[in-house]
Order: structure tokens, then sequence, then C-alpha cells
């Protein structure tokens, strides 16, 4: 069970009542009352709407079956169509679905690869798909080989890449395939391959969704797993993927009291809250931010008994409860719980893969931690719901394949988003006096300075949700969190960041070495950074508004270093951003080939670029370039030496 803790660790007529004129509250009364009698047929109709039995389910798969109170989604389409509607678009529905030819995005054309020795075949059989593993046999002979086929009858993931699992034979349990499938790039690749974990000669360890994926990628999830046998489970979930309940809470009340069409009609008229059910947006904003925090949020329980319990039926949280009575959420304010600290000392490195050193978050999918620890949060009312909206609006043109990407409110993207609640900021000379950068520029942009990448996950770079000031403070080379002047300015020092922000807003300046002050922050990341600080720092390099800012023409050496990194996941994010630099968009490199074919390939883009070397290439001596473009290959080598090794694995 210890091992569990640690995998524990993602109508019209109501808005018119409430205007404040009485006239404008009896017009839209009416116009209420027209449009309830002209639906009161179709929705009469769709409220006594029957579904048909659910089909039978594989014995070996995850149970399909709603708990008690819950209704599931089929229950809420016939009366909340729109929402309904964005939300079967949204990749919350997609997390985890039965694999079949409308879910799965894989190649399962009779692909056949080979990684690391192992060889696998991707094909489909009547609506059915398989995977094929050719491996050497354990303990055999040379040449001995042992095949076998699995049908991948589940998936995790849709909008970036997707994971499939098989039955393992032990009750309900899935395992993962070895080979998961990028949706941009269109190409199958190791899983292990697709995250930050240290590199390995072997097998990827097994991963089981019934411990690592259910608690967080269906909805009201009981794991069910045998107190015995870990690997074995009778796993049971209302749903799959994230759908309404998740959210909502059990709806099989509010779906029973609202199937009157009359009671639905008063009860938007009395413009109450309908207390069968939870709607986050009208939540005060930390119970509200909490619903999201369910998933979203790396915790730990209070006691062993909660491990067992929730082994057993999952968690107990639901939205509208304080999260915090179930769970505790690692940060800062919390790390000082006792069971906490005692999962810090088992689990030190799980810790090290989730936080920064100053306990800020460092992975995708646990934006609740991040979020908390904002002043925004803390002295103010932002919620989750602030910028992102898990309906479109009905006047939002965007389409939903737009809208879903990020499910942000319209607008939230830019600096709209600060500027709800820090309006004087819509002076542009104000704004300009304060972000001392010309107005409309990527540096006056409020999320560059107060939101930078500084989270990873599904190999990118994503905004961080603790929104705070630049600092210099946390920035050393090794596992330090880069800082918002530097990721754009790459070219630049800590210690030149740390004047301007001195001399911008009397921050004052750390005690800095003398590598600190002379040497690009940018070089100093790539070359000394750990695994996630180098893929962080190769993902920027690739990132349009850094490139404005500090040049593109000395990238090439410090990309192609990134190239050879013992991490896949480096190589493949530094790849990705050399082929956006000029003249090197038709570079050929194999990420995944074996290292000497990856150094030959780096040899001919080293060359090629070399060619072009002038002058200009370098910028100054903070980037290791003379004067004549010449890179000082010593310093380098002293740089990379002192690189961060300690093996990592970000718990994304």
């Amino acid at each position: 069970m210890v091992a569990i803790v640690l995998l524990f660790a993602g109508s019209l007529a109501a808005l018119a009542v409430r205007r404040r004129s009485p006239s404008g509250r009896r017009a839209a009364g009416f116009a209420g009352l027209a449009a309830a009698a002209t639906g009161f047929v179709l929705l009469a109709g769709a409220a006594t709407h029957r579904l048909p039995p659910v089909p039978p389910q594989p014995p070996d798969a995850p149970r399909r079956q709603a708990a008690d109170g819950d209704a599931t989604s089929a229950a809420c389409r016939s009366c909340h169509p729109y929402q309904y509607a964005t939300w079967h678009a949204s990749y919350h529905r997609t997390m985890t679905q039965a694999a079949s030819s409308d879910s799965v995005i894989g190649d399962f054309g009779d692909v056949r690869l080979s990684f690391s020795g192992a060889h696998y075949r991707l094909f489909e059989r009547e609506g059915r798909f398989f995977g094929e593993i050719t491996s050497a046999r354990p303990g055999a002979r040379k040449g001995r080989s042992q095949t076998s086929v699995v049908p991948l009858n589940q998936t995790t993931g849709s909008h970036h890449m997707q994971i499939y699992w098989y039955a393992s034979g032990a009750g309900r349990t899935l395992e993962a395939f070895p080979l998961v499938y990028l949706r941009d790039q269109q190409r199958w690749i190791p899983r292990l391959a697709a995250f930050i974990t240290p590199p390995s000669a072997g097998p990827a360890p097994i991963s089981v969704w019934n411990t690592t994926c259910i608690g967080c990628h269906t909805t009201h999830p009981r794991p069910r797993i045998s107190a015995s046998a870990i690997r074995r489970s009778d796993s049971h979930v209302s749903e799959l993927g994230i759908a309404c309940e998740a959210c909502h809470g059990p709806g099989q009340e509010h779906a029973s009291v609202n199937r009157s069409p009359v009671h639905r009609f008063q009860l938007h008229a009395s413009a109450e809250p309908d207390p069968t059910i939870v709607n986050p947006k009208d939540l005060p904003h930390v119970r509200s931010s909490q619903v999201c925090g369910q998933c979203h949020s790396v915790k730990t329980f209070y006691s062993a008994e909660q491990v067992q319990a929730w082994a057993e039926n999952g968690s107990s949280f639901r939205p509208g409860d304080d999260l915090e009575a179930s769970v505790s959420v690692i940060s800062n304010a919390t790390q000082s719980r006792p069971f906490t600290q005692q999962f810090i000392a088992e689990f030190p490195d799980f810790v090290r893969g989730s936080f920064w050193d100053d306990w800020i978050v460092r992975v995708t999918g646990r934006e609740y931690n991040a979020l908390t620890e904002s002043r925004c949060f803390q002295r103010g009312e932002m919620a989750c719901t602030s910028c992102h909206q898990m309906h479109k609006d009905w006047d939002d043109s965007r389409a939903l394949t737009e809208w879903a990407d990020d499910q942000l409110a319209p607008g939230m993207e830019t600096d709209r988003a600060c500027l709800q609640c820090h309006a004087r900021f819509e002076d542009e000379q104000l704004a300009a006096d304060h972000t001392h950068h010309r107005p409309g520029s990527t540096g006056s942009e409020c999320q560059n300075c107060h939101m930078p990448h500084t989270t990873y996950g599904l190999l990118k770079a994503v905004r961080a949700h603790e929104i705070g000031s630049p600092t210099v403070a946390t920035s050393g080379p090794g596992a330090g969190r880069p800082n918002a002047c530097n990721l754009c300015h790459l070219d630049r020092s800590l210690g030149w960041a740390a004047d301007h922000l001195d001399r911008w807003y009397g921050q004052e300046p750390p005690t800095l070495r003398e590598d600190d002050q002379r040497i690009s922050a940018g070089v100093r990341w790539a070359l000394q950074g750990d695994a996630g600080v180098r893929a962080l720092v190769a993902w920027s390099m690739g990132w349009t508004p850094a490139q404005e800012a500090a040049g593109t023409d000395w990238l090439v050496p410090y990309l192609l270093e990134l190239m050879l990194d013992p991490y896949d996941a480096v190589r493949i994010i530094a790849f990705r951003s050399l082929q956006t630099l000029p003249g090197l968009e038709d570079a050929a490199f194999d990420e995944l080939a074996s290292p000497e074919v990856r150094a030959e390939a780096a040899r001919s883009i080293r060359d090629r670029w070399a060619s072009r070397q002038s002058p200009s290439r370098g910028r100054g001596e903070r980037t290791l370039f003379d004067a004549d473009g010449r890179l000082d290959q010593r310093e380098l080598a002293r740089l990379a030496a002192q690189r961060d090794d300690r093996p990592l694995n970000l718990a994304e």
C-alpha cells in the first residue's frame, strides 16, 4: 500500500429574472415563459427518455457501473444539451476511453518498429486493436526470442499523446503497452521516451492503470485493489474519462427532482441555486478551485487508514466539499504535517520530481498547488474559473476544437486575464512604466513575466500557475526554478537580470557567483541544469519570443548538446527547437537512434552550421563566443562537466 501513496501523488429565464429593473424582469419573464412553452413538449419527452441498457463489458477491463447517487452524463444530455455538447468536445471526456475506431488516434496500419532490441507491430482486425511484441526471452541463449500479441482495450489521452492498455490477467487490472503515439508528430515512440525519466537499457517498468491513472482520469472511481496483491484489482468507475459528476457531484437526486419541466421552470424563475447539484462557479473561490484540485494537485493522505480506504473505494471528496478534509495538498504551508513529512522522507525523489527547490510545483497537471501559492488566490478571490471554463459560452465564436485546447474563456490567453482585476494597467503608458517594455511587445505581456513557462509536461514547457513576480533568487544552474527574465533573454546572465530587477523594482540582488554574473543563463541551464531544467531551456530555445529577444545565431551548439542528452525527452524537444532555426528546418536527426548514429547526425548539422558562421554569431563572452565567432570549447566542457546528473523522474 505504500506504493499507492506514491502513485496517488490530475436558462435564459434565470438570467433575465436577475436583471435590475422591474420592467426588465417582467419582460424577460414573459420571454422566458414563451421559451419554456415552446420547448415544453420536447423537454417533457427528453426527461422521460430511457437509454438502452449498457452492453456486456469484458470481465478483464474496469467495470463501468454508476455508483450510488450517480446518474452518469447520459442523464444530463436531455436537459443540458449545449453543456453536454461542449463537454463532449473536451479533452476531459477523452482522457480515458474504451479503444475503438472513434477513440484511437494511433497508426494501426500494420506498423512495424524496433526500439532497444525489441520489435513491435501495431495492427487492427475487425475493429479491434492489437500490439505485438517480439523480444529476447529472459535467460535464453542469444537469438532466442518470444512473441506475444495483446488486445489493446483502453486508451489514455488524445490531445498530445495516447497511451494504450491491455488486460494483465489479474482481475480487471490493466498494464501499459510499451509504445505511445504522439499526435502532432504522428509517430510511435517508447513510453518512457515521452517522459522525463532516468535512462535505462532494460525494459520499461510495468505501469498499472488501476493505481496510476484511475484516480483522476475517470469519474467516481473505486480502485478495489487487492490488499494482498497490489497488481490485482476489481476496479469499478461510474464513467471513463472526466464526466459531469466529476465536477458537479452525484446527479441522481438532481435528475429525479428535476424530471418535471414545471419544476425546472420554477427553479429557474426563482434565480436560486439548485440544492441538489453543485455548480463550481457558484462556490466560494477556494471550494470552487478545490473541485479542480481534486485531480490537478500533488497531494497525500493523513493516515495509513485513508490509504487503505482509497485503495478500496477511491476518494471520499465530492465537489463542494473541503478538499483538505480528504487529503493534504503538499505546499510550503502543509509540508510540516506529520503524514506529509513521512511521505517526503520516504519518497524524496518523488518530491524532487514534483517541486522546485522553493516548493513551487514543476510539473503540469498539478496547477492547483501553484494557484494556492499565489497572492491573487490567498488575498483575493482568484479561482480556476477566473480564466478557464468547462463549457464554451453560447456567444463564443471560436470553434469547439480551438476552445478545447486549453478551455480558456474568451480573451484569457491575453492581458485581459489580468486586467479583469488589475484594470489600471489598461492605460498603455502606465503599463509600459510598470513593465519597462514597449507596449504591445511580448515583454509587456503580463503572463510572460508573472506566469513564465517553468512547468514541464507532455514534451513541452507550460505556464506556471503560481502568479508571482520575476526573481533571480530561485534560478541556480542545477535544480533552481528558471526566472521569467532569462527565459526570454536566454543570452543574458543572471547578474544582468538581477541588476535590472534591482533598478526597476528595488529587488535586492542575491549573492551570485562569478559564472552567474558572466555567463548567459541559457547556456548554463542547457549545460548544467538537471534533466527537467534542460528540457525547459530546450523548449525555450524554440520559443518565438525568446528567439526575438535573444537571437538565434548562437543557439545551434547548445541545442546540439541537448540533442545528445541522455534523456530521450530532452533530445526530442531540443531537435524540435533546432528545426525552428533559419536554414535548419529540414535538418535530419533521429532522437531515438543509437548514440553513434546520433553523434554522426549532430556532427553533420554542426558542420552545416559552421559553414555559415560569422563574427556576429556569438553574443560576446556571455555565450562563450569570441569576437570572431569561435566557440570556447574548453569553457563549454568545463560547464558541461558540472551538469546535474542526479536521476530525475518528473511526476507529471
